[in-house]
């Protein structure tokens, strides 16, 4: 690395500083390829790149405030982000909106909310990592309803 934090070669790893949004904690990061990602957070915080990370822009249309922990996309629109008392979101359109994803109820303990941590999709497959053993599955990579 260079003393300017930039890489000397393109097989050196390179590390961005997210300042529009100090303070913010992020919980996932997915990219798509070398210029187009997503990452989430709290607060219901979807950021978006589309330039490799060199900038960062906070997606407006996010209907929730709770804590977002995953993200992933299976291609440029069809995303979801899972986080905090059982939200799961998705989006048909590159993120520009986000809507509540309904699933199965999930076990809980003592009846309480529980967080979805993770969400990934195989070639027919998707599957959502929540607390207390719970792992939502679908058969359909465009819903994760069953």
């Amino acid at each position: 690395m260079t003393r300017r934090g930039r890489a000397d070669s393109v097989n050196e790893s390179r590390y961005f500083a997210y300042n529009q949004a100090k303070g913010t904690i992020l919980e996932g990061v997915v990219l798509l390829d070398r210029q187009r990602g997503w990452a989430v957070g709290e607060y219901g915080t979807v950021l978006r790149t589309q330039d490799g990370g060199t900038a960062w822009i906070q997606m407006r249309n996010v209907p929730t405030p709770t804590w977002l922990r995953g993200v992933r996309f299976i291609d440029e629109r069809h995303g979801w982000a899972v986080g905090s008392y059982e939200t799961v979101l998705k989006t048909e359109n590159g993120g520009k909106s986000w809507a509540h994803q309904k699933i199965p109820t999930p076990r809980r303990l003592f009846g309480l909310p529980m967080a979805y941590e993770s969400v990934r999709f195989g070639d027919a497959e998707g599957w959502i990592v929540g607390q207390y053993g719970n792992i939502p599955r679908t058969v359909s990579v465009t819903s994760l309803a069953p």
